[in-house]
């Protein structure tokens, strides 16, 4: 059995709720050029910064996806290929004003493999699913007593992902034992 594949475009809504926390992976830089230890102080003064938050208003485009997608079957392997551009799962600093720090979510690239493998004339299935998410940036000024406003860059690397498990599916109900 072989399909060649089937190709999709896809808009779809992002409309969720805020993110309830922010990634541990974040990385922050002062680019400004200063001793070291004044930049520790700033970097640990801005875990402690309890300004106002404001949430950039995005457009009613923004709250969509986008997404093509490629996926076919060949001799029992499914296989999908998907690249979306969409809201990140996460805030990053747009810039900081006198009314708080201004947050808004980036958009980012995201790819996926996706392969789905039944063993013929069985209940066994063994996939894979390996994803990449492109970094993002941002880059605001923070006002530092002294000093004026220092540039500080934000930055959430990179994210690659793979998972690989196996099912063992029992009766014709649905009913699976999942490694």
């Amino acid at each position: 059995m072989i399909n060649d594949g089937t190709f999709g475009l896809y808009v779809f809504s992002t409309f969720e709720n805020l993110p309830s926390s922010t990634p541990s992976s974040y990385v922050y830089t002062v680019k400004s050029n200063l001793n070291d230890e004044t930049k520790m102080l700033i970097l640990a003064s801005m875990k402690n910064n309890n300004s106002h938050i404001v949430f950039e208003n995005q457009k009613v485009i923004d709250q969509f996806a986008y997404a093509l997608n490629w996926y076919g079957n060949v001799l029992w392997l499914d296989y999908g290929v998907l690249v979306t551009y969409q809201k990140a799962k996460y805030l990053i600093v747009d810039k900081i004003l006198e009314d708080g720090v201004h947050l808004k979510w980036p958009f980012v690239y995201t790819t996926s493999l996706s392969l789905v493998y039944q063993v013929p004339s069985s209940s066994l299935i063994v996939h894979n699913y390996t994803a990449f998410e492109t970094e993002n940036r941002s880059t605001f000024k923070l006002p530092v007593e002294g000093l004026g406003e220092v540039e500080i860059e934000e930055k959430v690397p990179s994210i690659f992902e793979d998972v690989f498990g196996a099912e063992y599916q029992i009766g014709n109900n649905g009913l699976e034992c999942r490694i």
